[in-house]
C-alpha cells in the first residue's frame, strides 16, 4: 500500500512538472493551456484549430497540431516548429525543415499519412484541401 502511495505521488509530481513546461511553451506562443486529458495537455492558439503537446513523465514527448481553414499555413507551421523546439530540444529551423519535407510529400499524395525523419525529429503529417495535420517526436 505504502509502495502504491509513493507511485502516485511521484507520478502526480511528474504531471505536476509537465504541465509547467506545457504552460510556460503556451505562454511563449502566445497562446494558452485549456486542460488535460491523460498525457495529453489540449492548448489553443489561433494559428490552430487543434494543439497540444504530450507527456511522457515529466517531459514533453509529442507535438501536434491541425489547422483546417483556407489560407496561408505558414504561422501554423512556425507554431508547431517553434513549440517543437521548445518542448523536444530541437532548433526552429531543423523542425521546420523535416516539416516542411513530411508537407511536400504529403501535399503531393493528398489524403495519405506521410513521414519524414531527420535531426533527430519523426514528423507525421497528414494534407487534404485546407486540413493540415502535424505531429512531431523524438523516436
Amino acid at each position: 500500500m505504502i509502495l502504491a502511495v509513493l507511485a502516485l505521488s511521484a507520478s502526480q509530481a511528474a504531471a505536476d512538472q509537465c504541465d509547467t513546461v506545457a504552460a510556460r511553451i503556451a505562454a511563449q506562443v502566445g497562446g494558452s493551456v485549456r486542460t488535460r486529458i491523460g498525457p495529453a495537455i489540449k492548448m489553443q492558439h489561433p494559428e490552430a484549430a487543434n494543439f497540444s503537446v504530450d507527456c511522457k513523465g515529466a517531459t514533453i514527448s509529442r507535438v501536434s497540431g491541425s489547422k483546417d481553414d483556407p489560407g496561408s499555413v505558414a504561422g501554423f507551421a512556425q507554431l508547431i516548429a517553434r513549440t517543437s523546439s521548445l518542448a523536444l530540444g530541437t532548433t526552429e529551423d531543423q523542425a521546420a525543415g523535416v516539416m516542411l519535407s513530411c508537407v511536400r510529400a504529403a501535399s503531393r499524395a493528398a489524403g495519405t499519412l506521410k513521414e519524414a525523419r531527420a535531426s533527430g525529429l519523426k514528423v507525421e503529417c497528414f494534407v487534404k484541401g485546407d486540413y493540415v495535420a502535424l505531429e512531431v517526436t523524438r523516436p
